[in-house]
């Protein structure tokens, strides 16, 4: 064989082989792709059968549950906005009345505060804490809700929904409509890795 005909199969083997290595990069992309679309919608499933418990549930600030979808199991809690903290009352805080809701500290709520407005990536902060709070810091949170009231008692509630599955975190915040055709409207979502925002441990649960 010529040297011409060495080097001719020497560059058709190299292009063979970068098309074989894109092929395998897109099929993985495509496996990723699917993956994530099924596990949105392993978690989308989850919340809506999960969103009947939270408006029957007697207790009125927060409720707990999992769901299996498939294979797979999904974590969940749910928190009303308005009865938590404002965001505005955090510099009022003592350490008494954090101590009565967390074993956070004072100085870890400072720093976790960060600019103005924007909401901290950190479980236990968005458990205590809520722009759309009206909670008084000196005031205890309501254990339970009237089963008279409660058929209607959370119509056009603001709730935030945290759903857990494998490595991903899935945040709603839900407006609940009072409709039985439809139970809640989507306010705002983000999705985060459990290693970005890991479940709180350190809040003390109702």
């Amino acid at each position: 064989m010529s040297v011409g005909a060495l080097l001719m199969c020497a560059a058709l083997s190299l292009i063979c082989a970068g098309l074989l290595t894109t092929v395998y990069m897109q099929k993985k992309q495509a496996e990723h792709a699917m993956e994530k679309l099924r596990s949105d919608e392993a978690i989308h499933m989850a919340i809506l059968r999960f969103v009947p418990n939270i408006l029957s549930s007697t207790t009125p600030d927060r409720v707990t549950g999992s769901e299996v979808i498939g294979d797979q199991r999904v974590e969940l809690r749910a928190e009303s906005e308005a009865l938590k903290w404002p965001f505005s009352q955090i510099d009022e805080l003592t350490d008494v009345e954090l101590a009565s809701r967390s074993h956070l500290t004072l100085k870890v709520i400072q720093s976790l505060k960060g600019k103005e407005g924007a909401l901290p990536v950190n479980d236990c902060f968005r458990s205590l804490f809520s722009d759309l709070g009206q909670l008084a810091l000196s005031a205890p949170v309501p254990r339970f809700q009237s089963l008279i009231m409660n058929a209607t008692a959370k119509d056009s509630e603001i709730w935030r929904i945290r759903a857990v599955m494998g490595g991903q975190v899935v945040e709603q915040r839900v407006r609940f409509l009072g409709d039985t055709n439809k139970l809640f409207a989507l306010i705002s979502q983000d999705t985060y890795s459990l290693g970005e925002m890991p479940t709180c441990t350190k809040n003390i649960s109702p």
